[in-house]
């Protein structure tokens, strides 16, 4: 039966960069497990259809991150004197950042995010397709997507399998590109997602809406979703700190997927914490994902050497 929701979404977190408007949304058949395909640019009534398969087998190597602050990169923020990077939705307000001794210079944000250098180490899998049609926001895009992502939480106690349902076609703090963006730059100088991740290039992202099972129970079926293949973004030691614009090595590939502290109604936008389960040493429980898979495999783009 064909699924379709009206979304009245400005984004309740402006650190996540996530923010959506109204929209009609594309229904999607989950058939992608043992499915071999192979994926070219083809043309298609003068529109050019890009596509890619990305997926990680069990037992690589997968990051849970966990909240804390994010470091502000100066050519992205400015300084006291003379700050940027503070649009709504996309940006980090003035007054959520921390300043050194003397005043000079911008060091990290002063509230937790869901881009710090903090980890553990779980367990997951996860394969997804993407297909992007319709170039710009559009709430009639033809752009699909299909996904489904199983991990644990760093105890290992609790086993999330996040199923993708639907693709949301129009933005509001920014572009959602009709709801998949292949072969494209997000975040940092984009203005595309966060000021706080840097400007990454994107084999293929796509924000929607998904179904949460936690130990094979459903407990959401309007969980607000983003999915993105990029470059490395993060150092590949243990530190794992998310870098400068000016460090990127320009190479590799990994996998984020993100569960903001929001679900979608056909009423309107609803701030509800993900029950992740997983309990933070201040005795609070962890009211996002944010998973980063390391060792992914992609069709369809060459990876960045």
């Amino acid at each position: 039966m064909k699924r379709q929701w009206t979304v009245f979404l400005v984004l309740a977190s402006a650190l996540l960069g996530m923010g959506l408007a109204a929209a009609q949304v594309s229904d999607l058949q989950l058939d992608i497990i043992n499915e071999t395909n192979e994926t070219d640019n083809v043309t298609i009534e003068n529109i050019t259809e890009q596509e890619i398969l990305i997926s990680q087998e069990d037992g690589g190597d997968v990051r849970w991150l966990l909240p804390g602050p994010r470091e502000l990169d100066p050519e992205l923020f400015g300084t006291p004197d003379s700050p940027l990077g503070f649009e709504e939705g996309i940006g980090v307000p003035v007054e959520a950042r921390n300043v050194n001794e003397n005043g000079t210079a911008f060091t990290n944000t002063s509230v937790n995010t869901p881009f710090s250098d903090e980890y553990e180490q779980v367990n997951g899998t996860y394969e997804a397709r993407m297909v992007d049609i319709t170039k710009v926001d559009n709430p009639d895009s033809n752009d699909t997507a299909e996904a489904e992502f199983i991990f644990t939480d760093p105890t290992g106690e609790n086993e999330y399998r996040v199923v993708l349902i639907d693709i949301i076609p129009v933005g509001v703090d920014h572009s959602f590109g009709g709801g998949v963006i292949i072969d494209g730059y997000l975040h940092g100088k984009s203005s595309i997602g966060s000021r706080m991740i840097p400007t990454a290039y994107t084999y293929g992202a796509l924000w929607g809406v998904g179904e949460l099972y936690i130990n094979g129970e459903l407990v959401s079926d309007n969980r607000v979703v983003h999915i993105m293949a990029t470059e490395q973004l993060r150092t590949t030691d243990e530190e794992f700190r998310l870098l400068f614009d000016n460090e990127l090595p320009h190479e590799g590939i990994h996998t984020h997927i993100v569960l903001p502290d929001l679900v979608v109604t056909e009423e309107g936008p609803v701030q509800e914490p993900v029950p992740t389960g997983y309990m933070l040493p201040d005795g609070t429980e962890q009211p996002f994902m944010h998973v980063l898979f390391e060792d992914t495999e992609i069709q369809g783009l060459d990876v960045l050497e």
